[in-house]
């Protein structure tokens, strides 16, 4: 398969039926092709280690153990939402505009709370800027048990996590009473549910025309953050060039998952709010001249821009930037350069 050709259309593949509404959208994912990218964002953020990303015959798949126990933190780690839930849309569907809106988790019983997600965690900071937004000018509280600390959902190193700043930065935190111990979010079908044709959970329906990665969370955060005023907007990725090191081959662009890096007549673009930090521009750009940096502003950026010109010494059309040019100050193709370097250094070992 050619790279960012589309991938047939698939609705999401039910990870564990029996257990929550977890559903996999592979055509959105960023490891099957193609866009075979190094990204695990999903299994590092499962507390129960019950994620494997496995290949059958060139085939990727992302597989659940029966140690998930439904607590969908991977849903709010992936930035393009590969991994969906009917019980994270369901909450955003019910929600009511202008109406403050109490959520709580499975372990708390508490007749103040409107609606119940299995695990708070399961939402990230763009679903707690659009909760707040929509319920603006009320607030968004979460009855959180315990603070968390004796939850089997908890993350194994608390050094590192920052849900609870997060969900403080758009949402009021109420300690709340817990009711018991952490639960499976389902548990698995016995032989009399069987018999009775219990069905699996639900999953969300996505649109054919919704199917391939892009940067949804983050532009989920920026319409809210649009939406309302007071809603924290997101620190966006950006991309800084080093034109001396460039050579103006546009891999960083071939090779980007998402429409964030174009070039279009000879000018690379950059879109930020399109943009997955996933990094791969930079790890495949063989001058290494791209370096990841973060921007405060939506608008596009003009990374280069450049013109054709033929080289004066092999009289091959090519794209010249920064008025790359050879001794006598003719405009050289970035081959002859390579070339003249190589022979320079030959020249070095031969007689230096």
């Amino acid at each position: 398969m050619a790279f960012r050709e589309k991938q047939p259309f698939t609705q999401p593949t039910a990870l564990i039926p029996m257990v929550a509404s977890l559903g996999w959208v592979s055509s959105r994912c960023l490891q099957p092709n193609p866009h075979p990218l190094s990204c695990y964002l999903c299994i590092d953020a499962c507390p129960a280690n019950a994620l494997v990303i496995t290949e059958e015959d060139s085939e990727v798949k992302l597989i659940a153990t029966n140690a998930c126990h439904g607590c969908l933190q991977c849903v709010s780690a992936c930035p393009t939402e590969a991994l969906v839930s009917h019980d994270i849309d369901q909450l955003f569907n019910d929600q009511e505009a202008d109406i403050s809106l109490h959520v709580g988790c499975h372990r708390v019983a508490n007749r103040h709370v409107d609606k119940t997600l299995h695990c708070l965690r399961a939402l990230g900071a763009d679903s707690f800027a659009a909760l707040s937004a929509n319920a603006s000018p009320q607030a968004v509280v979460l009855h959180i048990p315990d603070d968390c600390s004796a939850c089997e959902a908890s993350p194994t190193n608390s050094a590192k996590d920052t849900w609870r700043e997060s969900a403080q930065a758009f949402c009021s935190i109420t300690e709340a009473l817990p009711t018991g111990h952490y639960q499976r979010a389902r548990q698995a079908l016995s032989r009399r549910d069987l018999l009775r044709g219990r069905s699996t959970p639900p999953l969300p329906h996505i649109p054919e025309d919704d199917t391939e990665p892009k940067a949804r969370r983050l532009q989920r955060h920026l319409d809210a953050a649009n939406k309302r005023v007071g809603v924290v907007a997101p620190t966006l990725p950006g991309i800084k060039l080093n034109h001396d090191a460039c050579d103006a081959h546009s891999v960083c662009a071939r090779v980007c998952p998402t429409d964030a890096l174009t070039a279009i007549d000879n000018v690379l673009s950059f879109t930020p709010q399109a943009c997955l930090n996933c990094q791969h521009c930079l790890s495949a750009c063989p001058e290494n001249a791209l370096e990841s940096t973060t921007l405060i502003h939506e608008q596009s950026i003009t990374l280069r821009h450049g013109v054709q010109t033929i080289c004066a010494a092999c009289g091959r059309s090519f794209q010249m930037h920064n008025n790359k040019r050879n001794e006598d100050g003719m405009p050289t193709c970035p081959a002859c350069r390579r070339e003249n370097a190589l022979m320079q250094e030959s020249f070095e070992d031969l007689f230096g």
